[in-house]
């Protein structure tokens, strides 16, 4: 359509509609040149079908669609905090996250794949949901299983530990999984508390004391007990953590964990009793090699300088270096291994090359006879 023919247009038009036109021509908006064009061609159409049809009201500017351009920043903005006000933000996990306490007993199986069997021994997974071990703090979970079997090697080491916060029900737990790998006995058992432990003479102490120790019991082996007081450092409830049934013990028979021995390198303090004891002689070589560290002047020297750093991080009550004496002598050691000597009983000497020499087996001393060899221990009569 031409320049002419729309001038034509607007010439045959009346005056209400050229008023219109030049309105639309000359209005001062943000249309562009050919929105208004095609305008024009619309009022064009529409006046030439006015004129052939004069009776039939006709619309000369039909209502226009919806803008297609996107709506602007500024409405986005105000749209998405109407929504937020209205609806809140969107729950990270639809859903009921927290399961009932049996969600999934009988007949509503859960499909989650667990890592390993936790039925297993030792093999338990760490968190706070029903039939997990208590997640202490840790920095990773390679770190949180690090910490578990450095307190559970200890735990068998001195019958005894005394740990702070989730660590104290973990490792009560862990202990009864040791005796129940004890006292199962087979070579699958030893095997995986071997891999458990930091150290595998643990693990030949644990299986040659805890079947016999825990004989008459069969759960919670260990006791957990909580301290009165709390760690100084960080606020955290400590927790003494030992095992049950000390008397059936050979290895800590008699000892008394009331209060520390002097000297932490030193075995325990023995009951008044409980004099007359011997220990395993492979344990008591262990423990003397053991203790053998803290008896040399490396040592000693460590000792101080420990105490100058005590002094200088402003710890209070700590004495000077060089009123530090050395935490053994060759007069205490000597003092005390006499004391030992006094204090035990007559030893029974064994002489290895005499063939008449038999040991009755697990059991075989519980009655007044010892059984025959191979038999095992003689059916007890329930009273």
């Amino acid at each position: 359509m031409s320049r002419v023919d729309i001038t034509r247009s607007v010439e045959d038009a009346s005056g209400q509609e050229r008023a219109l036109i030049t309105a639309l021509r000359w209005r001062r908006c943000s249309v562009s040149f050919f929105s208004c064009l095609s305008s024009l061609c619309v009022a064009h159409l529409c006046l030439s079908d006015l004129h052939s049809h004069p009776p039939t009201p006709i619309l000369v500017f039909p209502p226009s669609p919806l803008p297609t351009s996107p709506p602007s920043r500024t409405a986005k903005l105000a749209m998405l905090r109407w929504s937020r006000l209205l609806r809140g933000r969107p729950p990270p996990v639809m859903g009921n996250a927290k399961k009932m306490r049996f969600a999934g007993v009988d007949d509503n199986p859960s499909i989650t794949h667990k890592p390993w069997d936790t039925s297993e021994p030792l093999m338990a997974d760490y968190g706070w949901e029903r039939g997990k071990l208590p997640k202490f703090r840790a920095r990773s979970p390679f770190h949180r299983q690090q910490i578990a079997r450095r307190m559970v090697t200890e735990l068998i080491r001195k019958d005894y530990v005394i740990v702070g916060g989730a660590r104290a029900p973990a490792l009560r737990i862990l202990a009864d999984h040791v005796v129940e790998l004890a006292k199962a006995g087979d070579t699958d058992s030893r095997q995986q508390l071997a891999y458990f432990l930091h150290d595998p003479l643990m693990v030949d102490k644990a299986f040659d004391e805890y079947p016999r120790r825990f004989r008459d019991m069969n759960a919670k082996y260990a006791m957990m007990t909580r301290l009165k007081g709390r760690r100084r450092a960080d606020n955290v409830a400590m927790y003494f953590v030992e095992y049950k049934n000390r008397d059936m013990s050979d290895n800590h028979k008699g000892e008394d964990y009331t209060s520390g021995p002097e000297r932490f390198f030193l075995p325990p303090r023995i009951v008044e009793t409980e004099k007359g004891i011997q220990r395993p002689p492979h344990m008591q070589m262990a423990f003397d090699r053991w203790a053998s560290k803290f008896k040399t002047e490396e040592f000693h020297h460590w000792w101080r300088l420990r105490h100058a750093k005590l002094r200088y991080w402003g710890v209070r009550n700590v004495p000077h270096p060089s009123d530090v004496d050395p935490l053994w002598t060759e007069k205490e050691e000597e003092e005390w291994h006499n004391e030992m000597l006094a204090s035990t009983g007559d030893f029974e000497d064994l002489d290895l090359d005499d063939d008449s020499y038999e040991a009755t087996g697990e059991g075989g001393g519980q009655g007044d006879s010892p059984s025959p060899s191979g038999a095992g221990p003689a059916p007890q009569k329930r009273s």
